[in-house]
């Protein structure tokens, strides 16, 4: 299903997550020097996963997570994501049956369908017993919640800042079909666009931002 650019202003709410004193320390230049920082890295963090029918209790994954940039095609525009995969490092196992397919997978959500990035107030000791509370956070989007691990709380607190800013930043900068966001989000080897053109969604309006 596609996403139009009105339904983007949902993002936008991530801003009143922002505690009051960090709002008042960040200016734009902040904001770039920021974004860029967070962009160009890879965390590694500990994915605990939600328990299903295949998925036991307990189940938790050491994964490298990343920005990914969007890409201009010839009739559709490819969002900016959230990216994450299995860590490789010696030592790590998806400890999980027929797992080998799974440990490739790569995991990914869409910037604009990111609702909420919170820090955890409490855990579901049936779903997740080894958690750290103090370390751990929460994306929601698509009405479904998926629950990462940093190595210590200092780490934990960057990531959430760094990722509601992200998302509101890209988020507003859709809705104001600002250029600027392309060269920050957007792979510029993009096929059909010219290099240094907005893809037409930002200019017009009358695409759809999610045709994938």
């Amino acid at each position: 299903a596609g996403k139009s650019i009105a339904d983007s202003v949902t993002t936008l709410s991530l801003l009143q997550d922002f505690r009051q004193g960090e709002l008042t320390l960040v200016d734009q230049t902040r904001i770039t020097k920021c974004i860029g920082e967070f962009m160009n890295k890879r965390v590694s963090m500990v994915w605990h996963l939600q328990p299903s029918s295949k998925i036991k209790r307990g189940l938790t994954k050491k994964v490298k997570a990343w920005i990914e940039l969007g890409s201009v095609l010839r009739t559709q525009v490819i969002h900016p994501k959230f990216s994450w995969a299995q860590d490789s490092s010696p030592g790590w196992k998806f400890m999980n049956a027929n797992s080998q397919k799974e440990e490739n997978m790569l995991n990914s959500i869409d910037l604009l369908d990111i609702s909420r990035v919170i820090e955890v107030e409490d855990i579901d000791r049936s779903k997740f017993p080894f958690a750290m509370k103090s370390r751990s956070f929460i994306i929601e989007a698509n009405n479904t919640s998926f629950l990462f691990e940093l190595s210590d709380e200092k780490e934990k607190s960057n990531m959430v800042f760094g990722l509601k800013l992200l998302v509101s930043h890209f988020g507003a900068g859709v809705v104001a079909r600002n250029d600027e966001i392309f060269e920050q989000f957007f792979n510029p080897v993009g096929g059909a666009q010219v290099p240094g053109d907005a893809p037409s969604v930002l200019r017009t309006g009358e695409a759809s931002l999610h045709e994938c």
